[in-house]
């Protein structure tokens, strides 16, 4: 992700309108793949990660959807989106260990430990995010 370059302010979209015709036309194969990726994994991700059951409406694929980073977005933007959901797999890796180990889960706590990670301050850095979780806060 790191080799697409991004835009700030509005020309973000035109930078953005380029790797989408790039990656239509398959001449920008990192944009191709970002652009796959957004699109396959959005139902995987909401059930997965978000905790969605049942029928998943087109809300649901949203919220999944711009949940990964997209070709429009600035570096930061894209920067921001991996950690969440660098964050997010870690609190569900952690709460699959638990279960493997015969470890209680507690449903509530960890809905709260994933709300909190999607909306946690870009003041904290991920080790101090790390930390937090690691004590149970």
């Amino acid at each position: 992700m790191d080799k697409l370059p991004s835009g700030e302010g509005l020309k973000r979209f035109i930078v953005g309108g380029k790797l989408r015709v790039e990656a239509l036309a398959q001449s920008n194969p990192d944009a191709a793949e970002l652009l796959t990726l957004r699109q396959s994994y959005a139902t995987n991700l909401s059930r997965s990660i978000l905790s969605e059951r049942g029928v998943l409406t087109e809300q649901d694929r949203a919220y999944a959807i711009n949940a990964i980073p997209a070709l429009e977005d600035t570096a930061e933007m894209r920067k921001r989106k991996l950690g969440q959901m660098r964050r997010m797999t870690n609190i569900m890796a952690k709460g699959e260990e638990d279960l493997a180990a015969g470890r209680p889960l507690d449903a509530k706590t960890f809905r709260r430990d994933l709300r909190d990670a999607a909306i946690e301050p870009k003041s904290m850095s991920e080790e101090e995010y790390r930390k937090k979780v690691r004590e149970g806060r």
